[in-house]
């Protein structure tokens, strides 16, 4: 039993978390029907199992690193509970299993997304996440890969606005994963970011969190708007309460009540299943 628990923890399962962003695009649009949704939930587990894969290289390559962290050495590679040949042999057999599956069943264009997300992951690993800024550009190019891959699964086209709309939320989720590491794990510098560069940090995810409901404004006056929704309060209103989540988890950073991962977070914390019912009501009642 203990064997599988070490795996479910190795392959991350609760960042999976990650890739609902996947249905973003049949949110937007909201042109719901049964053939969509089990075209999204195909690519949601096919890519939920590829990004594990990823997952388990990243462990690999941060073997060294992790060992010495305070955290992170409790993971079942750096503890030891799972050995790093073993870890190889599973993250190619899950990655070449799901680029397989995704090149007989889905179009190319989807199929390319994934060998662009894995080349992207391994560059990330290897290289980019120790260089300060451009780490944080990625990382939020990741969640827009996700929403690019939706978007292509139901042949939805993806607006300016919603790619803008996305950057904009999802960069300070970055920069608080990165505050969070500075505030508990760095005594001089974390890959590259030093103490001194949290007011830098805060800086980008508080202004990009404003930025966002500005891009909200803006759509409610495009052509695009009228289209798909009838409303402009209903739109402006989820705005007000992600916006209000994301300050309140980037002060949350500041003052150390995140956890090293603020996904973990985000799942253990009650406001947000709050805030995410809401925001499921007020949807419902704009379809």
């Amino acid at each position: 039993m203990r064997f599988f628990y070490n795996w479910i923890e190795e392959i991350r399962i609760y960042h999976w978390t990650k890739n609902i962003v996947i249905f973003l695009p049949l949110i937007a649009v909201q042109e719901y029907s049964i053939q969509s949704f089990s075209i999204l939930i195909s690519i949601f587990l096919l890519f939920s199992f590829f990004v594990s894969g990823t997952y388990i290289i990243n462990d690999i390559f941060d073997l060294k690193s992790d060992v010495l962290h305070k955290v992170k050495k409790l993971r079942p590679i750096a503890s030891k509970r799972i050995n790093v040949n073993n870890a190889i042999l599973i993250s190619i057999f899950l990655i070449s299993t799901c680029l397989v599956i995704c090149y007989y069943k889905f179009n190319l264009d989807i199929f390319l997304i994934f060998l662009l997300y894995l080349i992207l992951s391994l560059t990330y690993s290897k290289i980019i996440k120790k260089i300060p800024i451009l780490d944080i550009l990625v990382l939020t190019l990741f969640y827009l890969i996700r929403l690019w891959l939706g978007g292509l699964a139901i042949d939805v086209s993806i607006s300016v606005w919603l790619f803008t709309f996305c950057f904009f939320i999802f960069l300070p989720l970055c920069c608080i994963k990165r505050i969070v590491e500075i505030n508990k794990f760095s005594k001089k510098s974390i890959r590259g970011y030093e103490k001194s560069d949290i007011s830098f940090l805060n800086n980008i995810s508080n202004s990009s969190s404003l930025l966002s409901l500005i891009v909200i404004l803006l759509y409610a006056e495009s052509t695009n708007f009228k289209v798909y929704y009838s409303n402009i309060y209903f739109l402006f209103i989820i705005s007000l309460i992600i916006i209000f989540w994301m300050l309140r988890v980037n002060r949350l950073a500041n003052k150390g009540l995140v956890s090293h991962d603020p996904v973990l977070f985000a799942l253990k914390d009650k406001l947000t299943y709050f805030l995410t019912f809401i925001v499921g009501i007020l949807f419902i009642i704009n379809s």
